[in-house]
């Protein structure tokens, strides 16, 4: 019986433990994560800029590494509402978009095997936003295009 019990509350502390290590999300911000995967070889991947944003108007910079050398432009789209829809009918292997409903994209600065972009974040919605990045790389594969993995940002507390 002891061990059952000693069982009962080592299983409710693990979530507890977990809690403690995860970052302070600020009133009105975000935490970051990054989630799913790129396709390719190699998968192109969106860094985390940085694991907790402030959503006050500070500047982010995001930064997409591994792309093809073949690639000629990238862009960033923001949206929300996560989806999973596979592309590879569509000629791009192993690609997946993780936004539903995309806000607005911006082009990203190519700089060899990395594209990036800095610009000013919030305020905005306290609701779950996504990020990923897409590159129109010719040899990649039969549609020319390639995905990142993608950035999810939580919110904090209104």
């Amino acid at each position: 019986m002891k061990q059952l019990a000693f069982l009962i509350v080592a299983l409710c502390a693990i979530p507890t433990i977990g809690r403690a290590q995860e970052p302070v999300i600020p009133d009105g911000g975000f935490a970051a994560f990054g989630y799913g995967f790129g396709c390719g070889a190699p998968a192109p991947m969106t860094m985390i800029p940085q694991f907790v944003v402030e959503n006050d108007g500070r500047e982010e910079t995001f930064d997409v590494v591994q792309l093809p050398a073949s690639t000629v432009g990238a862009v960033m789209v923001f949206g929300d509402m996560l989806g999973n829809f596979p592309l590879d009918d569509y000629g791009m292997p192993g690609c997946i978009v993780y936004i539903t409903q995309s806000y607005f994209s911006w082009p990203l600065t190519l700089n060899g095997s990395t594209a990036s972009a800095t610009f000013e974040v919030g305020p905005l919605p306290l609701i779950d936003l996504f990020w990923q990045a897409f590159a129109l790389a010719p040899a990649a594969n039969a549609a020319g295009i390639v995905s990142s993995n993608a950035l999810w940002w939580q919110p904090g507390d209104a």
